[in-house]
């Protein structure tokens, strides 16, 4: 369908508020999703969710995810994934994450990292399984399974 204010096709939906592309991919108010299942279920506004699976069932406001499963399952405002995996499972606010694995937590950790935030993570796998606070690790593998905080 179309109209002066939204455009709709199978898989392809734009509005003045919304824009998504992508099977089973989902916004909320004021979002972008692109690719399969990318922010499907997910509860939050003001986000862009780019890649397989990027912000699916992720919460909070505020974020962005660029790469497959960025975000996946995150909740934390103000965050940035980018990357295969960034933030998956992280519930950290006003965080970064870049590079793949970068701030990936499993299900299990995840409410280690509920208060958490201003944390950055930069290189593969840095700040993986860590529920450390108020970190910042750059490079691959540093801050892996760190669950010290200011560090």
């Amino acid at each position: 369908t179309i109209n002066s204010s939204e455009l709709n096709f199978p898989n392809i939906s734009i509005s003045n508020e919304e824009t998504r592309i992508g099977k089973n991919s989902n916004t909320n108010a004021d979002c972008t999703s692109v690719g399969a299942n990318a922010g499907m279920m997910s509860t939050g506004t003001n986000c862009v969710n780019i890649g397989y699976f990027s912000g699916y069932s992720s919460q909070n406001n505020n974020r962005v995810g660029i790469g497959r499963s960025s975000l996946m399952n995150g909740r934390g405002d103000n965050t940035i994934g980018l990357g295969y995996n960034t933030g998956y499972y992280n519930r950290s606010a006003k965080s970064i994450f870049i590079g793949t694995n970068s701030g990936y937590v499993t299900s299990s950790q995840s409410q280690s990292t509920e208060t958490n935030n201003h944390s950055i993570y930069i290189g593969d796998s840095s700040g993986e399984n860590s529920t450390g606070n108020k970190c910042i690790f750059i490079g691959g593998d540093i801050g892996k399974n760190n669950t010290e905080n200011n560090n």
